[in-house]
């Protein structure tokens, strides 16, 4: 995601102290120490100048327009599907599945088989909110989730888009199929954790528009935790480098990404982070955001880990899309090696992408307790 506005912006009532003992989070005056929930979910007015985080990190400098084969991935960065209306979807490359992701498996028997993929939900429940920021402190480090793994082998019956030939509705019908597959790993996960999932919409845009979370520029795509939806622009490909064209699941990928900060915020740590990050200074907010970002590009893997069977991934197919997230740094966008922004330098990104992938326990995706060199 490529960085937006996040204003260190206050609400009424919102003068809580922070916990003690926690280094760098900064001291301040307050009350009885309450997160003033009735002053609106956190995020909401945070993101009132702009939209939730996109994926790519940090501000995206000018790029060439990228010859039309680059189209290929314009779902690149897209993330979790369709809006509610093309709920019903077409499979693309005739594999016959239905919008829950329902036909026939690949190889032998998959995990998470007797669970009933729910429809997208355009009204969801309230995401948990923490009341104090110790309790956010503690949903970040210690989360109930960090306890639970993704089952492995998942089904998901997807075959790669070519992007360069999608049409819009299409690249919007596949991303819909697509949140089936994530919802069967993430479903009996988050479940299983005490929590549970929400399968969202996503809307294809190609001209900005606005969201609940904001004007939504193009080259983007987004989670918002305002309405828990997905957004995708079309343009998304024009800053993906050329040899990444031929990796198949790019989008898929990256829309597992924006996933992660659905399960962020169906656990409680998307809100808390964002409580956190809106009350410290501007370094420490990015710091915030990077831990978050990284640990959606986990989760990431640990969904690519639990389907690349049923996708018939490749070592080969992994390793760009690994590769994709490395390009995706806040360093490599800006050509500045020394760049902190919100998101993680390129080596880190595809590194907590790799461990995902290689580790379905969810612990190994805790970036709010892993060393600052693991975040820069």
């Amino acid at each position: 995601m490529s960085q937006w506005g996040q204003p260190n912006q206050q609400w009424p009532g919102q003068s809580w102290p922070a916990p003690s003992g926690r280094a760098g989070y900064g001291q301040w005056p307050g009350q009885d120490g309450r997160f003033g929930q009735q002053a609106g979910p956190f995020g909401y007015a945070a993101q009132q100048g702009g939209p939730f985080p996109q994926y790519g990190g940090a501000p995206v400098p000018p790029r060439r327009r990228r010859p039309s084969p680059l189209k290929f991935l314009a779902a690149l960065f897209g993330t979790f599907t369709i809006m509610v209306l093309a709920y019903v979807l077409l499979s693309y490359g005739g594999n016959g599945s239905s919008s829950d992701g329902s036909s026939g498996s690949r190889n032998g028997s998959y995990a998470n088989e007797d669970y009933e993929v729910p429809p997208a939900d355009t009204s969801p429940s309230e995401i948990p909110q923490p009341e104090t920021y110790s309790e956010a402190t503690q949903w970040m480090e210690d989360n109930p989730v960090y306890g639970a793994s993704v089952a492995e082998p998942v089904r998901c019956d997807l075959d790669a888009l070519d992007m360069s030939t999608a049409t819009d509705a299409q690249l919007e019908d596949h991303l819909n199929e697509l949140t089936a597959c994530l919802m069967r790993v993430w479903g009996p996960t988050l479940r299983d954790a005490g929590y549970e999932a929400v399968r969202p919409t996503v809307t294809v845009y190609d001209s900005e528009i606005s969201t609940p979370c904001g004007d939504m520029p193009m080259g983007n795509a987004a989670y918002c935790m305002v309405d828990q939806q997905v957004y995708y622009a079309t343009d998304l490909a024009e800053v993906v480098p050329d040899e990444l064209s031929g990796v198949p699941y790019t989008a898929d990928a990256v829309m597992a990404h924006e996933f992660g900060h659905a399960v962020q915020a169906r656990t409680g740590i998307l809100y808390s982070e964002k409580a956190w990050e809106s009350r410290v200074g501007s370094s420490q907010a990015d710091e915030f955001s990077r831990r978050t970002e990284v640990q959606a590009d986990c989760f990431a893997g640990e969904f690519i880990g639990s389907v690349s069977e049923s996708l018939a991934l490749t070592p080969s197919d992994t390793d760009g899309l690994s590769q994709m997230f490395y390009a995706f740094g806040d360093d490599v966008l800006t050509g500045d090696s020394s760049y902190r922004g919100s998101h993680g330098h390129g080596t880190n990104r595809r590194e907590w992408f790799q461990d995902g992938l290689d580790d379905r326990s969810l612990a190994t995706c805790n970036a709010f307790t892993a060393a600052d060199s693991r975040v820069r």
